[in-house]
């Protein structure tokens, strides 16, 4: 079967041949009679020969153009960028690029902190729908002695499904040297609403109370969801601040502050955006950050008697 040949693909061809043909009868043509005849046979061929060439230079452009548009096409193609195995540094050329400019100095280490502070970690992609309830109640008003009942529940979803996770935990209470009362009690912790035993870690630093634990996850391709209750008693004289920072990155925050004989001040930590006030009473605040929270940043609750 004969293939269809495109006229305009083999106009600039065609141009070249009339052309070569037009100088070579009037170069070499006898017109004894007419030489003049000649003189405009090289003009002609002359003519369509540059017009020959152009048409060529425009084809060969247009040829370049849909290469290059099929080329970007197949380079920055999700298929192809997920086999790259230099992405991180490709990403990391491409976003100094943009940046350089700017941050002539430092861009290489805002791309460093970026990477390293603020993308998604390789075993938690993130985590969703975060709530923080905290009960705050004044026990004894002389000593200004508080008790802090704090539940927070948020959704892990794993930066890969086939990997396990230790999820950790720590929380500090500074108090006065050999204080007995200061106690930091894990009441529960429930991943998908079943209650899972672990092992605390608790200790004396310096002058204060270190409590840490390990959740392990694994085997939920799903995800999972964590539900941890903690009871705190402690002095307002020597840690009057209820910090909350985040771990990993966050979509979504709300927070509920129930207030009994305290009076609170709400402060955002690092957060690019203000939470949003839905209720701010005496007795019972709350708020809401409906953005992404990176990891390091939060909230802080200053505390003090009423």
């Amino acid at each position: 079967m004969l293939k269809k040949i495109s006229w305009p693909a083999t106009l600039p061809w065609l141009l070249f041949i009339i052309g070569f043909f037009c100088i070579t009868v009037g170069t070499f043509g006898d017109f004894e009679n007419s030489p003049k005849f000649g003189k405009y046979f090289v003009t002609l061929g002359s003519s369509i020969l540059a017009s020959g060439i152009f048409a060529l230079i425009l084809k060969s452009i247009q040829f370049l153009g849909v290469f290059k548009e099929e080329l970007n096409s197949v380079i920055f193609e999700t298929k192809f960028l997920k086999n790259r195995v230099d992405l991180p540094i490709y990403w990391e050329k491409v976003t100094k690029e943009l940046v350089k400019d700017k941050f002539p100095q430092i861009h290489s280490s805002i791309m460093k902190d970026v990477k390293e502070t603020y993308l998604p970690t390789s075993v938690v992609a993130y985590y969703d729908k975060g709530f923080n309830y905290v009960d705050i109640e004044l026990i004894d008003i002389d000593s200004e002695f508080v008790k802090v009942k704090h539940k927070q529940s948020f959704n892990i979803v794993p930066a890969e499904q086939s990997k396990s996770i230790a999820h950790p935990f720590s929380n500090r209470l500074v108090m006065a040297e050999g204080c007995k009362t200061t106690k930091c009690d894990v009441d529960s912790i429930k991943v998908n609403g079943v209650s899972t035993n672990v092992k605390i870690n608790q200790y004396i630093e310096g002058n204060s109370l270190m409590t840490k634990f390990v959740v392990p996850l694994g085997g939920d391709k799903a995800g999972y969801k964590i539900e941890i209750e903690t009871t705190r008693s402690y002095c307002l004289k020597y840690d009057n601040i209820i910090g909350f920072s985040n771990s990993h990155i966050m979509n979504g925050l709300k927070v509920q502050i129930h207030l009994n004989g305290v009076k609170a001040k709400f402060f955002e930590s690092g957060t690019l955006s203000s939470f949003k006030t839905i209720t701010s009473k005496d007795t019972f605040i709350e708020k809401d950050y409906p953005g992404i929270i990176y990891k390091g940043q939060g909230y802080l609750i200053c505390l003090e008697k009423k």
